[in-house]
């Protein structure tokens, strides 16, 4: 699977999972991410849904997104954490046009943190 059409789906994976309001931001993960990088991808994550959510998201000059009622936090998967690191680990290749501009691409948020 070409990297560009992998890692977009990786990181859906990564936040799978409702989060329940107790959760506190120790994740407990023994991946190469600190907890801090995860919470900030988890709160750019959870921002960018109820973005949507509300239909704040602006789709192009006249149009938004539409209310979305069940819209979930996300929650961080250590398990997925892992999966996508390895995922990115096995990948030699970049892809030879950038990606497109609304693609979040995991290796690229982890080798700039």
């Amino acid at each position: 699977m070409p990297l560009v059409v992998a890692l977009p789906v990786v990181v859906t994976f990564l936040a799978s999972h409702i989060i329940p309001a107790e959760a506190a931001t120790a994740f407990g993960c023994t991946g190469t991410l600190t907890d801090a990088q995860r919470e900030e991808f988890l709160n750019l994550m959870n921002d960018l849904r109820k973005e949507v959510s509300a239909g704040s998201t602006i789709m192009d000059a006249s149009n938004t997104t539409l209310t979305a009622e069940n819209m979930y936090k996300l929650d961080w998967s250590c398990d997925f954490e892992q999966m996508a690191q390895n995922l990115v680990q096995s990948c030699s290749a970049y892809p030879s046009y950038p990606p497109a501009e609304n693609a979040l691409i995991f290796k690229q948020f982890v080798t700039h943190q």
